[in-house]
């Protein structure tokens, strides 16, 4: 009786987790983002971030910035997918969930926020089955890329 629950338990995960490989498959899956601040000097160095996350394990969750910063961002992954806020302050500007569904498409999210400072900081999220410094092609960047994405020849992070 307590196989069945435990596997009965398993299916459910499975089920519910929306893998592709089904469970135990070991399905890659990971949302890879790019952030950079959007500037009018195009000789002005800019501050600018990569990451890649595994979702594929379901754990994890970086911070940047808090309430009282003009500029903060979480992400928090689980196994079904990143969770990401994007705030000044104590405002949320922007809040985005990317899921399995995404990852499995290798859909690219793009976007820009504009803190109450003026600064505005341009976004992109794309899901893969690995870690990769740019998204798919063919891709068209958001004002300012840093990483050289839109011209296919990326900067490795």
């Amino acid at each position: 009786m307590r196989s069945l629950r435990f596997l009965t338990t398993c299916v459910t995960a499975c089920l519910l987790m929306g893998s592709r490989g089904g469970c135990g498959g070991g399905e890659n899956a990971y949302i890879m983002s790019q952030m950079h601040l959007v500037t009018t000097n195009a000789d002005e160095e800019v501050p600018s971030g990569f990451s890649c996350s595994d979702v594929s394990a379901g754990s994890g969750s970086s911070s940047g910035g808090s309430a009282t910063d003009d500029f903060w961002m979480s992400e928090e992954s689980s196994e079904s997918g990143l969770s990401v806020k994007i705030g000044s302050f104590e405002q949320t500007l922007e809040q985005r969930f990317y899921d399995r569904g995404f990852i499995a498409a290798h859909q690219v999210d793009r976007f820009l926020v504009t803190t109450p400072g003026g600064a505005q900081y341009a976004f992109v999220y794309w899901g893969g089955d690995s870690c990769e410094s740019c998204p798919p092609q063919p891709f068209e960047p958001l004002p300012g890329d840093p990483f050289g994405c839109g011209s296919g020849s990326a900067v490795t992070p």
